[in-house]
C-alpha cells in the first residue's frame, strides 16, 4: 500500500479480502520470506491481486476446472 509491503488475504469467511500490511524479512528468488503481519492459517491471495479492492466479495478456487 503506497510504498510499504502489504498482502491481500482472505477474511475468516473467505469470501472477502482484507489488504494486510506486512514486514518482509527478505526478498528471494523464488518469493517473499514475511516477518511479521500474517498469522499461522492466514489464506494469502496469490492470483487476480490487480483486480482487488478492501472488502470485495469473492470465491475461492478449489482448483477444478469449470
Amino acid at each position: 500500500k503506497g510504498d510499504k509491503p502489504a498482502v491481500w488475504v482472505l477474511t475468516d469467511s473467505r469470501d472477502r479480502v482484507l489488504l494486510r500490511p506486512v514486514e518482509v524479512a527478505a526478498y528471494t528468488r523464488d518469493g517473499v520470506a514475511v516477518k511479521a503481519g500474517l498469522s499461522p492459517g492466514d489464506m494469502v491471495v496469490i492470483a487476480g491481486v490487480h483486480r482487488l479492492d478492501e472488502g470485495l466479495s469473492v470465491t475461492v478456487w478449489d482448483g477444478s476446472l469449470p
